[in-house]
């Protein structure tokens, strides 16, 4: 997922700032926060926000008071969207950076909400960051869940999920054993029991038909681009190594869903079952006794350096979440 980058023109803005940071945590977006002046540190601005999209920034917050000509500057220098928040002053009550920062030229859009919104430029951030992100988008619409919910990221799938930030970490089990316990409840058995009465979506991507190397694949056990959400109950590597191990109620319960709430999907494996293959994390995921299964969007040529997906696929996708959410 990418990150939301918020700039304070000054530690000042940090009370007003708060409001955004924690929109931000709830929704489990990603954030950096940094203090720097349109005025007295220009060319810092001007450097941060040219390089703010390699960074893995996918939208801007920026807040200032008074001559508030900061979410502007950014703007000048980056084709990221940016978000300003008028910061209130004792003098004109706010006014004077509100209209600083609306009125941008044309071709220097700043998307500015109400003064002090910093609230509502988190939720504006986390919806441009959804465009791109089904499982983001899933859980900004839904409302209404069953049970808690959370979208978890990780890293260094490729390489064996390890480190610290790979789900082979203790990440996740230590957050929910911290969440368990401030809410009263505490204890080995009652964390292992969560673990295990959990349902879990392993969203990542499946590889798509490819006749070019049609050998490589079954063809009737593959995904097809604009076929819908891919589930990958067979997973591993050249039929002796890897595997998942979703049993067929929680397919049962998982094609349910999707049918009730009219989400089209297909059953895949990652090629041909003698040949290459993998899986995601869901394997791991499996060891505390949780319902997973790997699933997402087929991709053809998946690791090449272009890769192409369907957008009815992504659509099927965001459907399926959160039909998930709403009935697991």
């Amino acid at each position: 997922m990418k990150k939301v980058a918020v700039i304070l023109g000054s530690d000042s803005d940090l009370p007003v700032a708060e409001r955004a940071f924690g929109v931000l945590r709830s929704l489990r977006v990603p954030f950096a926060a940094h203090v720097m002046s349109a005025h007295r540190t220009p060319d810092a601005v001007a450097s941060f926000a040219r390089g703010a999209r390699d960074a893995g920034f996918g939208a801007i917050i920026a807040l200032a008071g008074k001559a508030a000509h900061l979410a502007g500057v950014v703007a000048a220098h980056t084709r990221l969207p940016v978000i300003g928040v008028p910061v209130k002053a004792p003098d004109l009550g706010g006014l004077d950076a509100l209209l600083s920062t609306v009125q941008m030229p044309s071709g220097v859009p700043v998307a500015t909400v109400a003064i002090d919104g910093a609230a509502n430029a988190a939720w504006l951030a986390a919806r441009i960051l959804a465009v791109e992100d089904g499982a983001l988008a899933a859980m900004l619409e839904v409302n209404a869940v069953k049970r808690s919910a959370c979208c978890l990221l990780v890293d260094k799938e490729e390489i064996g999920s390890v480190g610290a930030t790979g789900m082979q970490s203790r990440f996740f089990e230590n957050s929910l054993a911290e969440l368990m316990a401030a809410a009263g409840v505490s204890g080995e058995i009652a964390l292992r029991r969560a673990l295990a009465g959990s349902k879990m979506l392993s969203s990542d991507v499946s590889s798509a038909y490819d006749p070019l190397y049609a050998s490589a694949f079954d063809k009737k056990n593959v995904a097809y681009l604009g076929g819908g959400l891919v589930l990958n109950k067979f997973t591993g590597a050249r039929g002796k190594s890897g595997s998942n191990d979703a049993n067929a109620e929680y397919l049962a319960e998982l094609r349910a869903m999707f049918d009730k709430h009219r989400v089209r999907f297909q059953t895949a494996e990652l090629g041909r079952v003698d040949l290459g293959g993998g899986g995601t994390i869901a394997y791991i995921m499996s060891l505390y006794g949780m319902q997973v299964i790997d699933c997402g969007v087929a991709v053809s040529s998946m690791h090449a350096p272009w890769e192409v997906t369907s957008k009815v696929d992504v659509y099927e996708v965001t459907k399926g979440y959160k039909a998930f959410l709403r009935e697991a």
